[in-house]
């Protein structure tokens, strides 16, 4: 059966839309790490890994994904993969760096090949990342450098070769080229900006944090102004804060929240600032002064190169023609799609990123977007589909458990109160104030079930959980030794794996930014099946290190029949809204597939009202097989008992022996299933 329940709840309020980087306007960014800040456009993080990605960038890519920022990479790949360390902290890259780029130039692009790729696989290229470029890359050309310093046509070249290694992999990157502020000391600055491979960036940017907003000098103790630098590059530049040495935080730096400073500042071509330090309440700074800023000073039209796919799938019976016939368009291109069935078929209906039954469709190119389209034999039936919407505290069950329904179907349909509520009527297709009514299909139904009470919301806190909107919102990662790879397909998430690691996290499927809340209680559930018996770990725990479990890993098992699975768990940690749902394969004995995926609040019930029975329990139509999670309430609404497990099994037993009776609470595929159970009896026999 299934449960049909959708909350609708009015809300006034005030907001304001914050979005990502916008080369039009002044933005905010912030390192990532303790403090979020909501308002900003910027999250920023170090490549302190050098020669690989590193967990905490994956979870930053994700967190800019699900929360709508633009990532900003500090691409320290040369000064970190050298192992030699800053040279303000005691390193060597003041002495030996020059010779480590000499004698490692290739595997030097490797690294950054690689690492542009990571980013691709994690983030995508539908939207732009901020590549800070090699950070104090200067250094490598000093005199004390061992063997020599770098020429600067040489580090130029080195450069511009990197630059484009990173435009191969990530189209829409916007690239950065470090300023060290101290070349004007040396009478070195128009010479090394103009060695650099400038037309080939969109910006400048500062590093080592202490960039100076009440000031037209960049940094107190050295000379180059911020005019100087954008009158010779015409580049803007996006300048840091909140840090020295070492990347040992400074606090916040309030110079950089006076609308004066950063005007002055916008009049000398600054476009951003990075506070590394932020202050937790730096948000309402924010939009305190931000409609009191300049417009930039340099050119943003087309700096924003965006360009979507679009991924057409259809059944078989027929093809889908487009046009503009492309397989990518630009940001805002409108493409015409034409269903065109084959002899013997007749078009049925769109799926996914376009709705409808017609035969000619237009789809706007605002993000990557799936179609689908559906073709069936001319003589089939027509089939319908209905929507069940409540208000108040009740649910409702729709049985036969379908999307759709063949033309003359007879579809049953029963209210279920909860929290002391009543059942005031049906709506929509349906009258009366019977709980129980029958509906028969010969058309699309819309029915509205009203009860008394607050509504029960049952949104699912995972985004995309059923792949209607392709990978969006889903990262896929193989690390250490372990290969494989993940797309959608049809509708859901199929993961092959190549060479399985020895931990399971080795090869993953997750998504981050969940909201739960302290002592909420959840439950989890996912269809999935294997090409082979096998096993994977299911967790729902902390976003970044040190990844701690809120769910308590849990491992299923998984056969080549498509099953469901569920998991309940009480959130007993602080709240949080970057809590990490995973799905690790890296122990995988074969491949797998995973879809609907639902994360809701349990349902609590208190005192319950009449409702209908169900005839017998054979009647629910539940296998015994069946994995389901079973609650068991008295009527005053206390949760008695609680199993997860085959639904046979959990009857025989996990049910409540005393005489009595009960509510009983069902939960699987994503949906919950409310039954008023009697006890019968010493001998614990019941009927539903």
């Amino acid at each position: 059966m299934r449960l049909m329940k959708v909350g609708i709840v009015a809300i006034l309020a005030v907001t304001v839309s914050w979005a990502k980087f916008d080369p039009c306007r002044f933005n905010f960014g912030f390192k990532d790490g303790a403090v979020t800040i909501n308002e900003a456009d910027i999250i920023a993080q170090y490549t302190w890994a050098g020669a690989s990605m590193t967990d905490d960038i994956r979870s930053m890519l994700n967190k800019c994904k699900s929360g709508n920022k633009t990532p900003a990479l500090y691409m320290y790949i040369i000064a970190k993969s050298s192992g030699l360390g800053d040279c303000n902290t005691g390193g060597g890259l003041c002495e030996q760096g020059a010779n480590y780029i000499r004698n490692n130039r290739d595997k030097i692009k490797g690294y950054y090949r690689d690492y542009a790729s990571a980013i691709k696989s994690a983030f995508g290229t539908s939207d732009p990342v901020i590549c800070i470029m090699e950070p104090d890359y200067y250094q490598y050309t000093y005199s004390s450098q061992q063997g020599g310093g770098l020429s600067f046509q040489d580090a130029g070249t080195l450069m511009g070769e990197l630059v484009d290694i990173v435009k191969e992999q990530l189209p829409n990157a916007l690239l950065s080229m470090d300023i060290s502020p101290w070349i004007e000391d040396q009478g070195a600055t128009n010479n090394w900006l103009n060695a650099l491979p400038i037309s080939k960036v969109n910006y400048m940017s500062t590093s080592g944090g202490i960039s100076q907003a009440g000031n037209s000098l960049i940094k107190s103790d050295n000379k180059l102004t911020w005019k100087k630098v954008y009158d010779i590059t015409k580049k803007c530049i996006i300048a840091d804060c909140g840090y020295g040495a070492g990347g040992v935080g400074t606090g916040h730096d309030a110079n950089w929240d006076n609308v004066s400073n950063i005007n002055n500042r916008i009049n000398d071509g600054v476009l951003a600032i990075i506070q590394f330090s932020p202050k937790q309440d730096w948000g309402n700074t924010i939009k305190s002064i931000s409609g009191q800023l300049s417009k930039p000073i340099c050119p943003c039209s087309g700096i924003i190169k965006t360009t979507y796919t679009l991924t057409v799938t259809a059944t078989s019976g027929g093809k889908v023609t487009r046009s503009p016939d492309a397989t990518s368009y630009d940001s805002g291109t409108v493409v015409t799609l034409t269903a065109v069935p084959n002899s013997g078929y007749r078009f049925k209906s769109w799926g996914g990123d376009v709705t409808g039954t017609s035969t000619t469709a237009t789809v706007t190119m605002t993000a990557d977007k799936n179609v689908t389209a559906t073709f069936v034999d001319v003589n089939a039936k027509p089939s319908y589909s209905l929507t069940v919407t409540t208000t108040g505290s009740g649910v409702v069950t729709v049985t036969p458990n379908q999307a759709e329904f063949d033309s003359g179907t007879a579809v049953t349909l029963e209210a279920f109160v909860v929290d002391n509520a009543a059942f005031t009527g049906w709506g929509g297709a349906l009258s009366g104030t019977a709980p129980q009514a029958t509906l028969i299909m010969n058309g699309n139904k819309t029915v509205t079930a009203a009860f008394t009470g607050n509504t029960i919301s049952l949104t699912n806190l995972v985004k995309n959980g059923d792949f209607s909107d392709g990978t969006a919102h889903w990262t896929f990662g193989a690390y250490n030794s372990a290969r494989g790879a993940g797309a959608a397909v049809d509708g859901g998430y199929a993961i092959t794996i190549e060479t399985a690691g020895t931990e399971a996290w080795h090869i993953q499927l997750y998504q981050g930014g969940i909201s739960l809340k302290q002592n909420e209680k959840y439950e989890l559930s996912f269809t999935a099946s294997s090409q082979s018996n096998t096993s994977i770990n299911v967790n729902i725990g902390m976003g970044a290190e040190p990844y701690t479990s809120y769910s308590q890993e849990k491992t299923v098992d998984l056969t080549p029949a498509k099953t469901r699975h569920a998991i309940a768990f009480t959130m007993k940690a602080a709240s949080t809204a970057d809590a990490r749902l995973e799905f690790n394969c890296g122990k995988a004995a074969s491949g797998l597939r995973i879809d609907d995926i639902s994360l809701t609040v349990a349902v609590e019930l208190g005192a319950y009202a009449p409702a209908p029975f169900f005839g017998t329990r054979e009647a629910v139509g539940i296998a015994a097989d069946r994995r389901v999670s079973l609650s068991w309430y008295d009527h005053a609404g206390r949760l008695l008992q609680h199993a997860a497990g085959e639904y046979g099994s959990l009857l025989r037993h996990n049910a409540i022996r005393r005489p009595g009776s009960y509510i009983a609470v069902i939960a699987l595929d994503g949906r919950k299933l409310v039954k008023r159970t009697v006890i019968i009896g010493k001998e614990g026999r019941f009927q539903d």
